[in-house]
């Protein structure tokens, strides 16, 4: 049952609030309600419509892509398919971070919307985008969260980390949205019993890193408090959704546990759909993947937002591994996108030439979780080619366990390796508020052949 705030937001503060600042919001939700029945032969249609216009707008504005173009022979009037955007090479992180102000199409803040990534990556990014752009990104989240019964008005709460958010902030979220927000950076006993609180008076939707929402669905676990009675669904994004914290979270909760993908320079990308796929909002962004070495299954996304006109991103690698493909019981007919366990900066690479996800090594600390290990929380940390380091947060004991740890893991690599094993309290957060399992050390070189997916 909705709440009368519930009921006055999405009626009437909400559209207001949308009125007031011309945003575009409900009627770009509208229309991607009836767009992702679409076959996916209108969608791409109007991708290919949507690039052509994007693409020709970068020439005719955009000193870097002019030059792009020209070094290519690229002409954009003659875009017919999503296919000839092979010809155009990858935008990389760098060049977005140190060619910005060429690559835009409009001067600085001009009417615009500012985004800066996390730097989670090791570079952070600060571009520009049109609201109604944002507007765009947030209307398929909003069409994402429908998918699970959650409304506009509904109340959510978050975990993440809002470093900049101010009381003031806080206040019109909730007033406005209906949303309670919470720093992923503060998880101490203290906060974790205040946003269970919150969640026992009633929440419809809980969102945060996978690794924050495990961490209270552990506190919770061991306080034996009880279940939040009117959570409808848990959401994760910002981090790989391992299998562990999945069926952890669904346990605790008892509601789907549901993954989104996304990324502070285009916004939400896809989220997962009721019959279990990850679909694309292929209104908004046209994914490729490129080949990567060692992972025959994996290619390495590229992002074009088709809509962020001011700071145009063409093919650009955005850092993740996934495939694209057609078709999901569910009836919609935006692309599925497969998303595989790490970043293309967090694979492992070993001294032979072999480059692996992670998941061959948290498959290897369930098993010795499962056969009694006490660990509270891991991290593996590859410094070099032959050097792993593991921190273990948990009783001092763990330490007498340190080279059965270290076997299993040259186990899992299949790799003569030296192999680490530290015992710490706790494994604090990055600077982001991430609690990555996983961080390379390692540069790893760029594939150098591209292919579209579609």
């Amino acid at each position: 049952m909705r709440s009368l705030h519930s009921w006055i937001v999405r009626r009437f503060t909400y559209p207001a609030w949308q009125w007031r600042h011309g945003g575009r919001v409900l009627s770009t939700l509208a229309s991607l309600e009836e767009s992702q029945w679409g076959n996916p032969g209108d969608l791409e249609a109007l991708q290919v419509a949507k690039l052509g216009a994007l693409l020709r707008h970068a020439q005719a504005r955009s000193p870097y892509y002019r030059e792009v173009f020209r070094r290519a022979g690229f002409d954009p009037r003659e875009v017919r398919s999503l296919v000839q955007l092979r010809d155009l090479p990858v935008l990389e992180k760098a060049d977005l971070r140190d060619r910005v102000a060429e690559i835009m199409t409009t001067a600085f803040g001009r009417g615009l919307v500012k985004r800066k990534t996390s730097g989670s990556t090791g570079i952070p990014l600060v571009l520009w985008a049109e609201p109604e752009a944002r507007d765009a990104w947030t209307a398929a989240g909003l069409r994402f969260l429908r998918w699970w019964g959650i409304e506009i008005g509904d109340r959510r709460a978050t975990l993440i980390s809002r470093h900049a958010l101010t009381p003031g902030t806080r206040l019109k979220q909730f007033l406005l949205a209906n949303t309670l927000e919470y720093s992923a950076m503060d998880l101490s006993a203290a906060t974790l019993a205040r946003v269970h609180a919150r969640l026992r008076r009633g929440v419809s939707a809980l969102l945060g890193y996978p690794s924050s929402l495990a961490y209270l669905a552990e506190y919770i676990a061991a306080e034996h408090s009880g279940v939040p009675p009117a959570l409808r669904a848990v959401f994760t994004t910002g981090e790989v959704l391992h299998a562990d914290q999945r069926a952890l979270m669904r346990q605790v909760f008892r509601c789907p546990v549901v993954d989104e993908y996304g990324s502070s320079e285009t916004g939400h990308v896809a989220g997962e759909c009721p019959a279990g796929r990850m679909h694309a909002a292929a209104e908004n962004v046209l994914l490729e993947a490129l080949p990567v070495d060692g992972q025959p299954e994996a290619g390495e996304l590229l992002v074009t937002d088709l809509n962020n006109f001011a700071t145009p991103l063409i093919r650009y690698r955005i850092g993740d591994l996934g495939g694209v493909e057609q078709g999901c019981p569910c009836g919609r007919g935006l692309p599925v996108l497969r998303l595989y366990a790490g970043r293309t900066s967090d694979l492992i690479t070993l001294a032979d030439g072999r480059r692996m996800d992670f998941t061959v090594l948290s498959g290897a600390f369930e098993e010795l979780v499962d056969n009694g290990l006490p660990v509270a929380q891991y991290r593996v940390i590859q410094h070099d080619l032959g050097h792993f380091e593991v921190l273990l947060a948990g009783p001092a004991s763990l330490q007498a366990a340190a080279e059965r740890v270290a076997e299993r893991v040259r186990g899992a690599l299949r790799a003569t390796v030296r192999v680490t094993v530290q015992t710490v309290p706790v494994i604090p957060p990055d600077p982001t508020g991430k609690r990555r399992r996983f961080i390379s050390r390692v540069s790893a070189t760029p594939p150098e052949h591209a292919g579209v997916t579609q």
